[in-house]
């Protein structure tokens, strides 16, 4: 919620009055959307309940991967958007769209409270004033359950730059928590500033009487990890934790233990804080370490969904791993060594395969870096390639999901050598043959929203 939509909104006085939603059984449409030949129609057909309005409202105004809590590909590409970029153009654009709807008429006023406040963005000290001004001036006068906080289901925290951020700030963002009793999603992942500015430890504590929180998103150190697990570790069930710039490689975070966690999403330099952890109920583990991937203690007889930086060596254990269904790859992977699968037993539950990280292949095309150790790198290309479509291994597998860079005016194609255009090629042919979908995703705008198109099999000019 910026704070120019709240000061329009405040200015408009949008929440002046709130009718009883159960007395108001079905609500008009206006008259503005349809013609005269739907208005000649039954009366019905121009007639919904409220219920299916609110539907309408969210579906036009949704933001992928942002409140999800058990779709681990939809949280898996959200958490691909590090520096919250996608995230911002798609809340600005959500916005704009649930003002536009308050301004068709009346009722539609009403029931656009439901989802204006739905997704809160704080990004500095005076929004946070003005949001909660607007929370405390609706307290006197309206229900807590019509309150609009009653329907935020995600706060964040995305202060930019440098920030004066005062007590009275954190008292304003503590207020506004408050006022938020069915959040789902805190963040502060998106925040370049560091969590003791705006007191990250105090929101922490504060949130621990949030029992529909589910979802954390924090830039974290041992202290931030400690809070957390005291606080909320009892009924979190998705944590996404990036380091801090005050993080050391030497702090020694206490042990924390995570019964209900379902999901972990862990970023670079991490490694310290996620071996420290315990994690019994653990189904989707997505680590990105910049070296080896350190896992917490987990279960690998409930994984199902396995993204790593280096799956190579921990190949050996997938074989605990009965009920895997999908695996993330990086390119650079599969084109350094052959990867030495076990043969027996084979990997029967897993039905996708994700490959990330292709702008690699496309950069060097690109540059002309194609010929350097060519025969090597091509070679641990089919091997490895041949292998993820082999129904030997993966005699169950459905899909093969591509991350590639943006379409480019300029033809890079000309740069790769004959022999890695004939191996996506291959792969493309072979798919089509034991009939696994390939599907792509273009650019970060689709890797970050879990948007996907298919690729036919002559598709391998638009894949290089």
């Amino acid at each position: 919620m910026t704070a120019g939509s709240l000061t329009a909104l405040r200015g408009q006085r949008r929440f002046e009055s709130t009718p009883n939603l159960k007395q108001a059984t079905y609500l008009p449409a206006p008259h503005c959307f349809w013609d005269d030949e739907l208005d000649r129609r039954p009366r019905d057909f121009l007639e919904l309940p409220p219920e299916v309005w609110s539907k309408i409202f969210l579906f036009t105004a949704y933001i992928p991967g942002a409140f999800d809590l058990t779709n681990y590909e939809a949280i898996a590409e959200f958490t691909r958007d590090r520096h919250g970029i996608s995230a911002n153009n798609r809340l600005t654009s959500s916005l704009n769209t649930k003002l536009a709807l308050s301004l068709v008429c009346k009722s539609w006023n009403v029931l656009v409270q439901r989802v204006i406040f739905e997704y809160i963005c704080i990004k500095n000290g005076a929004q946070a004033l003005a949001l909660a001004a607007v929370l405390h001036g609706k307290a006197d006068d309206l229900n807590p359950v019509q309150g609009p906080g009653w329907w935020t289901l995600r706060v964040e925290i995305a202060l930019e730059g440098v920030h004066i951020w005062t007590s009275e700030h954190t008292d304003a963002v503590l207020y506004i928590l408050g006022n938020c009793p069915n959040l789902v999603c805190f963040s502060t992942i998106f925040s370049t500033a560091e969590p003791h500015v705006y007191s990250c430890i105090a929101l922490i504590e504060s949130l621990r009487h949030h029992r529909e929180l589910k979802r954390v998103e924090l830039k974290m150190d041992k202290w931030v990890l400690e809070r957390t697990s005291t606080f909320l570790a009892g009924f979190l069930e998705v944590l996404w934790m990036l380091p801090c710039r005050r993080f050391s490689e030497g702090d020694n975070a206490h042990h924390a233990v995570f019964p209900r966690l379902r999901i972990l999403v862990s970023g670079t330099q991490c490694e310290q804080l996620v071996k420290k952890l315990s994690l019994p109920n653990l189904r989707a583990c997505i680590i990105d370490h910049s070296i080896t991937s350190v896992l917490p203690v987990m279960n690998g007889g409930i994984i199902e969904f396995l993204a790593a930086s280096d799956l190579g060596s921990m190949l050996p254990m997938l074989r605990f791993c009965p009920n895997l269904t999908t695996i993330s790859i990086k390119y650079r992977e599969l084109a350094s060594d052959e990867f030495v699968w076990n043969t027996e037993p084979k990997y029967p539950s897993v039905q996708c395969i994700m490959i990330e990280d292709l702008d690699l292949l496309r950069r060097e095309g690109w540059y002309g870096l194609a010929t350097y150790d060519s025969q090597d790198t091509y070679a641990n290309v089919h091997l490895n390639l041949s292998k993820l479509v082999s129904l030997d291994l993966f005699p169950e597998l459905k899909s093969l999901k591509l991350f590639l860079p943006v379409h480019t005016k300029e033809k890079v194609t000309a740069w790769f050598l004959a022999g890695i255009r004939d191996i996506w090629r291959r792969l493309l042919t072979q798919c089509s043959t034991l009939n696994i979908r390939v599907e792509v995703s273009q650019g970060s705008e689709e890797w970050t929203a879990n948007t996907w198109q298919p690729l036919a099999p002559d598709g391998v000019y638009d894949l290089l």
